[in-house]
């Protein structure tokens, strides 16, 4: 609890959010905006809030729509770090500077690559999640892939065929039998994942938690965020 009384609350997390001067520039360009949930999110072992941005759009039948303008996130602790993107993953690699993509260490059995493909994607569409396994160690090792989400009605398709999950109380969770991967070989493989939003959403950003494993227990893991419209 002492933990989580030092976080700014959502509305400072805002304040400090529209007070960012690249921010500020362009929410003013942006014009008519509303702030969708305010959550908080573990990523790379710190606490960020996540604060989508949503535009009011004339359509050609004049209409007014809303859309997804962008996504801003804050260092939930101080509110120092500020950054706005496309969306959450795009903030977080413009926020430190990161590239979507890892050196495996020698010794060392993890992921070199793992992303949405696209990062936004209509309820029930598929988005392939690309991912770079490479085994870094001196011996074979079998490995296998989690995908974990906590909430959301998802589905995925490996190979074609649709991975069966296993229901747990606080989570669900597909597994990919990878199988055997030699000494230094680096694997590639895209299971293509879908949510489908409940009835009266129209926006969602899950989290999805991607772990790889072998046979001696879990080796590597990464956060990723899948936006459904």
């Amino acid at each position: 609890e002492s933990g989580l009384s030092r976080l700014l609350g959502p509305g400072a997390a805002v304040q400090a959010f529209e007070t960012n001067d690249v921010v500020r520039s362009r929410l003013q360009l942006w014009g008519s905006h509303r702030y969708g949930n305010r959550l908080v999110y573990h990523l790379g072992g710190e606490l960020f809030y996540v604060i989508p941005v949503f535009l009011e759009v004339e359509t050609s039948t004049n209409a007014v729509i809303e859309k997804l303008g962008g996504v801003g996130l804050v260092d939930a602790e101080t509110g120092e770090r500020v950054e706005l993107g496309e969306n959450v993953i795009e903030a977080y690699y413009d926020m430190f500077g990161l590239l979507n993509q890892t050196v495996v260490e020698e010794g060392e059995v993890g992921f070199e690559d793992a992303a949405f493909n696209p990062i936004t994607v209509d309820s029930g569409e598929y988005s392939e999640l690309v991912l770079g396994l490479r085994n870094n160690d001196n011996v074979t090792h079998n490995l296998s892939i989690d995908i974990t989400v906590v909430s959301g009605n998802f589905s995925v398709l490996w190979h074609g065929e649709e991975v069966t999950p296993t229901e747990y109380p606080s989570n669900t969770t597909f597994t990919l039998d990878i199988g055997t991967v030699g000494l230094g070989d680096l694997y590639g493989t895209s299971p293509m994942v879908a949510a489908n939003l409940p009835a009266g959403i129209v926006f969602a950003q899950y989290l999805v938690v991607v772990t790889l494993k072998t046979e001696e227990g879990v080796v590597d893991q990464t956060t990723l965020f899948l936006t459904v419209t």
